[in-house]
């Protein structure tokens, strides 16, 4: 039933949009906000509200919070304080300003909001309660768009990381049935590892290594729904251990078959027997190889390399297509 899980989530059906609803809650340290901002509430004049359904609203939120009845959302944290802001007048709101302008500008873009305060200036000591809660509306209506969007990000990010580490497992340990299925047999005598399952698990470490960075790379930008969409479209990357493990072993072949050659590459030795009908497959796995430990070192580092940059296999690919067509020609 999990592998069904994390296949729907893997291909974005119903699951991946249940975990992006999930996702929209207030973590761990929003509720610590959130009990802040209770506090603040219960300090309030109750008995004569500037706003009475605002304090009506603040009101219910908190009891909420209390019951736990349901899960408190980042929608939630922002009516919450928004309300709170309609219940503050005078000195207090003014330096309310000042503070919700603080935490804006700590993870938004001062630049903007330079050109926003001069196109409408708010000028504390003659603007109006009115004109300055405007000002803290638009404040926290940015901060709360990007504190549940990091947010979300933040989860889809640890999510696919996830699901990359539980593919590189699953292939590594496909690859291993073979090795130890072969070390039983032999009673655990005379144990190695082929070239081919080498190149493989360099070619899906390197993969994943890609996947990896590729995930954690994804920028905070300020317009945070790019990045959204960026890490909802990442289904390719989920895959990078297997398609790193298959360009590892073209690789490899290229190698043997000295299509690509030099100093800076090994030199793979194959069997030199042949029968008329064909080499059998096990003769060739079990007999080719580096031809020394040098060419060994040089095999791994280039199977990692082709995992890793996914697009050195099929560069070098293409090449040898391109070059094929002007002997043709």
């Amino acid at each position: 039933m999990r592998l069904r899980e994390m296949f729907k989530r893997l291909w974005n059906r119903s699951a991946a949009n249940d975990s992006m609803i999930r996702d929209v809650a207030l973590p761990g340290y929003g509720l610590i906000f959130f009990n802040h901002l209770v506090g603040e509430f219960d300090s309030c004049n109750s008995s004569t509200p500037v706003d009475p359904d605002a304090f009506a609203r603040a009101k219910s939120l908190r009891e909420l919070s209390v019951l736990g009845s349901r899960t408190i959302t980042w929608g939630d944290l922002y009516a919450f304080e928004r309300d709170i802001v309609r219940l503050t007048t005078g000195q207090e709101l003014r330096e309310r300003l000042w503070s919700v302008e603080k935490r804006y500008l700590s993870i938004g873009t001062s630049t903007d909001y330079a050109e926003h305060a001069k196109s409408l200036p708010v000028i504390l000591a003659t603007a109006t309660d009115d004109q300055i809660r405007a000002r803290v509306d638009a404040l926290l209506r940015e901060l709360y768009r990007l504190y549940t969007v990091t947010s979300c990000r933040e989860s889809m990010r640890n999510h696919a990381s996830r699901i990359v580490t539980g593919i590189m497992l699953i292939f590594l340990g496909l690859l291993a049935i073979p090795q130890a299925i072969h070390a039983i047999g032999s009673g655990f005598t005379n144990l190695r590892i082929t070239t081919l399952l080498a190149v493989f698990s360099a070619g899906a470490v390197g993969g994943f290594v890609s996947a990896q960075r590729r995930v954690q790379g994804v920028s905070n930008r300020g317009e945070s729904m790019l990045d959204l969409i960026e890490l909802s479209t990442l289904t390719g990357t989920l895959l990078a251990p297997i398609t790193g493990a298959v360009f590892a072993a073209v690789l490899f072949m290229m190698f043997t078959g000295t299509l690509i050659s030099g100093g800076l590459f090994p030199l793979i030795a194959t069997p030199k027997d042949a029968v008329p009908d064909g080499m059998l497959l096990e003769v060739f796995s079990k007999g080719t190889g580096p031809s020394a430990g040098v060419d060994w070192a040089k095999l791994m580092v280039w199977s990692f390399i082709a995992g890793f940059a996914e697009r050195f296999v099929p560069d070098a690919l293409d090449r040898l297509v391109s070059r094929a067509d002007g002997s043709k020609s």
